[in-house]
């Protein structure tokens, strides 16, 4: 499960953690395309559902919207 989060306090409490795994997605602003970025965003926060560790590596953001 995955989640972005302002304040993430809460979401550790309840076994949520930040991962360092870069993310890349395209960056909007006023309904403007702006490029792609490629960074680590502390918001970023994960947790494991199924016993398996989370993957290192890219988290690529692109493409379909679900």
């Amino acid at each position: 499960m995955i989640l972005f989060a302002l304040k993430p306090d809460l979401y550790r409490r309840n076994g949520f953690y930040a991962p360092m795994n870069p993310l890349r997605w395209v960056k909007i602003h006023e309904h403007q395309i702006l490029g792609i970025g490629e960074e680590v965003l502390p918001e970023l926060m994960v947790k494991g559902l199924s016993g398996k560790a989370w993957p290192s590596g890219m988290v690529d953001l692109l493409g379909y919207q679900f």
